[in-house]
């Protein structure tokens, strides 16, 4: 009788286990790198962090847009970029308040990781479409209420 009891909580627990390995967390991974190195990001796929930006459009410099961030007291980085609009190149200038910390377009999700990487106050970063942006707050003291669903967006934790 105790062999058989034995034998039924072994393949209890084989069950248990066997279903513990395939239910992973849906949108959220950590996975090794392309060259086998530990990835040191935990990510969450279609989720952004929703904090205020400030959109200008100007005909100014990229280094008037950067005085304009220098002389706003919540500005703490920005992203300047020229487009054509109408047959006119009009220069897009964004200013970032905290927790943003480095923000960079035309650049890959690894480029983006190597960023935050090399940046010790980096600790969550953003990505879509060769867009970066870093944060210096972790992913789990991002606000509830700047936390949105948006299609296609990656949030992810630096976690080493």
């Amino acid at each position: 009788m105790t062999v058989i009891s034995n034998l039924m909580l072994v393949i209890v627990l084989l069950c248990v286990v066997s279903l513990q390995v395939a239910s992973s967390k849906p949108h959220s991974r950590i996975r090794k790198a392309v060259d086998g190195k530990k990835d040191c990001y935990k990510i969450t796929e279609d989720k952004m962090a929703d904090y205020q930006n400030w959109n200008l459009t100007s005909d100014k410099t990229e280094d008037e847009c950067k005085q304009m961030c220098e002389n706003n007291t919540q500005c703490i980085t920005f992203l300047s970029n020229r487009y054509l609009i109408e047959n006119d190149m009009t220069l897009y200038c964004v200013l970032f308040p905290e927790p943003h910390i480095f923000t960079a377009v035309d650049i890959s999700l690894e480029e983006c990781k190597k960023k935050c990487t090399e940046m010790k106050e980096c600790k969550t970063l953003q990505y879509i479409t060769d867009n970066c942006q870093l944060y210096d707050i972790e992913y789990s003291k991002i606000p509830a209420d700047k936390l949105k669903h948006e299609p296609l967006m990656i949030l992810a934790e630096r976690t080493c």
